[in-house]
């Protein structure tokens, strides 16, 4: 299914116009047979060197262990030559010119190119796209970005609705999350993009969990290298699947449980680079932007990205607080996520101090006033509390003694990235009584 948009003239065609490439596929034995029949896989051997790799998956591989594992072998092959390498998914139906912009793009030095396809219903999309796309004497189909966005938005995918922002579901792997914008398309953030190009810098490959997860901290040291594509019109894909897939894994969600499950999901998941992915939006339309419009929907998209991303880090405090001992501090911050006024109240993932009370220290506030302070109708003052032990930019243990009052540090320094966690030994003072 990907090689008829791969040859259209802005894609492989204009990808070896000057230059030195060779094309490797990885398929089973019965697909090989029915590749080397295929005219356009003869259209393909005219235009560069093919080889085809056939490979026994392992019983234990999904799908996307498999493909992980094959490009990573791709990346080694490449090596050996001297070359940087182009990954093309299985399940892609690329616009137009695509492939021609990544090679601009690979030109301009990056070390990394960055894009990724919406999901859409494969038995429903594939009809009308073959309806919809310009189809060449050689049996390539040629679509336009804008054509192609507009089909990905009829025919989207479950996954892609549960991850919606106004959706009223959430899939447990939130990799990214969708804001609509109306009568134009939607605005992607996210973690998880795909590597389409890669010129490594280094060969780390142990912890690689997936394409879109590990594989470019694997061989990019200097993450400003990285190219993110952030508009439509500059790469323009679709991932095709079952409607069916992972259909499991849907729940209903409000917008903290969303906020959470994707902090919970990133928290135990992303990679530096999924991190640095998170803060560059992707704007996919099928009209002409109107900036107003789509600047609107980004600072929504940006405060919505701030609470995740603050929640991540929280998620790392209450780790750091249980390693060392805490367990009251804990408690009181996890009530606060999940049950408290909290998420919709961070917004700032940058750096920031915390003061974490002591478990003897907090108890010798009395089980009542704590009980009480976990109640909802107090939901004020334990935020007000925890506003009093927080505070923005980072603060050593020596700095952070003159805004503590009367309490002392009895552990400090404690690293969380770019945030301090100092464990004291009382409450600080919210200006009002905690009961």
């Amino acid at each position: 299914m990907t090689l008829p948009t791969i040859l259209a003239p802005g894609n492989i065609p204009a990808l070896a116009d000057g230059r030195r490439i060779s094309y490797r596929i990885y398929t089973g034995e019965n697909d090989e047979c029915r590749l080397q029949q295929s005219s356009l896989f003869r259209r393909l051997e005219q235009i560069l060197p093919v080889n085809i790799s056939v490979i026994s998956p392992r019983r234990d591989d999904g799908k996307y262990h498999s493909a992980s594992r094959f490009y990573i072998q791709s990346l080694q092959n490449s090596r050996a030559n001297s070359a940087a390498t182009i990954l093309l998914q299985p399940d892609a139906i690329w616009a137009d010119g695509a492939l021609a912009r990544i090679a601009e793009l690979a030109d301009a030095g990056h070390a990394a190119i960055m894009a990724d396809g919406l999901r859409v219903i494969s038995d429903i999309f594939m009809p009308e796209f073959k309806g919809a796309a310009a189809r060449g004497s050689d049996g390539s189909l040629s679509i336009e970005p804008r054509a192609l966005m507009k089909l990905a938005m009829r025919f989207i995918h479950p996954y892609e609705a549960s991850v919606t922002w106004n959706s009223s579901f959430i899939h447990d792997v939130p990799f990214r999350l969708h804001w609509p914008v109306s009568g134009a398309g939607i605005l992607t953030q996210g973690f998880c993009y795909n590597p389409i190009y890669l010129a490594p810098e280094k060969y780390e490959f142990g912890s690689v969990k997936a394409m879109d997860h590990g594989l470019v901290d694997a061989t990019v040291e200097n993450l400003e290298r990285i190219y993110y594509c952030n508009d439509s019109d500059d790469v323009a894909l679709v991932s095709i699947d079952e409607e069916g897939f992972s259909g499991a894994n849907y729940k209903q969600a409000d917008r903290r449980q969303k906020i959470l499950t994707a902090a919970n999901w990133a928290y135990r998941e992303a990679t530096p680079e999924n991190l640095l992915a998170a803060t560059k939006p992707v704007r996919r339309h099928y009209a002409e932007i109107n900036e107003a419009k789509w600047r609107r929907v980004e600072r929504l998209s940006q405060r919505s990205m701030d609470a995740v991303l603050t929640c991540r880090k929280l998620f790392l405090a209450l780790s750091v607080m249980k390693q060392h001992g805490l367990t009251v501090a804990p408690a009181l911050l996890a009530y606060l996520l999940y049950q408290g006024p909290l998420t919709g109240w961070l917004n700032s993932p940058g750096p920031m101090t915390m003061f974490a009370p002591t478990d003897a220290a907090l108890e010798a506030l009395g089980q009542d006033k704590l009980d009480r302070l976990l109640s909802p109708e107090n939901s004020e003052t334990i935020l007000k509390m925890f506003a009093a032990h927080a505070r923005p930019g980072l603060l050593t243990a020596e700095q952070a003694a003159d805004f503590i009052g009367a309490a002392t540090i009895v552990e400090g320094d404690l690293r969380l990235e770019d945030w301090t966690l100092h464990i004291i030994d009382r409450p600080l003072d919210t200006g009002h009584d905690q009961t």
